[in-house]
């Protein structure tokens, strides 16, 4: 029986989710790969009609890059540094789910 391990830690604008799990049930949307080195691809579990404004920021909390998605997006990694970055979901200004994203050489 594989175990989820999933931590959610509390930030200034929600929640960050780290785990060894990325698409569980509940996730509003998937990256792969992750970790990635030249793009990754950003999918909705349940894509609709309605816009996502997707940011990527690095732990300091600066905006790296930002995008509107509808169902699904490659995303280039090529302008980041190698590091960690957490990669935010929102609908409307609300922010609706958080993923950990590793960008490697």
């Amino acid at each position: 029986m594989d175990s989820i391990q999933t931590l959610s830690i509390p930030t200034d604008t929600g929640y960050t989710r780290i785990g060894n799990n990325q698409e569980n049930s509940n996730s509003k949307f998937s990256l792969f790969p992750n970790p990635a080195k030249e793009t990754t691809l950003i999918k909705l579990m349940h894509p609709s009609s309605e816009e996502y404004t997707v940011n990527i920021l690095d732990f300091l909390g600066k905006i790296q890059l930002e995008f509107i998605i509808k169902d699904e997006k490659e995303i280039s990694l090529k302008e980041l540094s190698p590091g960690t970055y957490i990669v935010k979901l929102f609908n409307k200004g609300d922010l609706i789910e958080s993923h950990k994203l590793i960008k490697f050489n």
